[in-house]
């Protein structure tokens, strides 16, 4: 058993709360990871895939936001690593870093629903 906090009422509640705005927003991220890695998979085992054509493909941005694009490398994506910094890397490095980080916010949700469930 874990320690206690000892918060009036109000402040157990806004601490509460906040857990559960950050448990939503680590939910939504992991489902972007897991959506990230689905696609990239799909691609690798594609057996047609993406040729080196440049043609227009459909790219999915977002929130159900598309857009038009050429895919100058079918064989390379780029990934945000965070600060506004993103990498080029294959589609093995690319599954790899969508694991880690799929592993990563796992756990961090875990603790968040033992701290949410007073097991902390």
């Amino acid at each position: 058993m874990g320690s206690q906090l000892h918060l009036s009422d109000p402040q157990a509640a806004a601490v509460r709360a906040d857990a559960v705005e950050q448990r939503d927003l680590l939910v939504a991220e992991l489902e972007s990871f897991w959506d990230l890695h689905s696609n990239i998979s799909l691609q690798k085992s594609s057996s047609g895939g993406l040729r080196d054509d440049d043609s227009e493909k459909l790219v999915h941005l977002g929130a159900e936001v598309f857009a038009k694009a050429r895919v100058h490398d079918p064989k390379t994506v780029f990934m945000y690593v965070g600060l506004g910094f993103y990498v080029q890397c294959s589609l093995d490095e690319s599954l790899k870093l969508a694991e880690d980080n799929i592993q990563r916010l796992q756990q961090k949700k875990a603790l968040l629903d033992q701290f949410l469930q007073g097991d902390f």
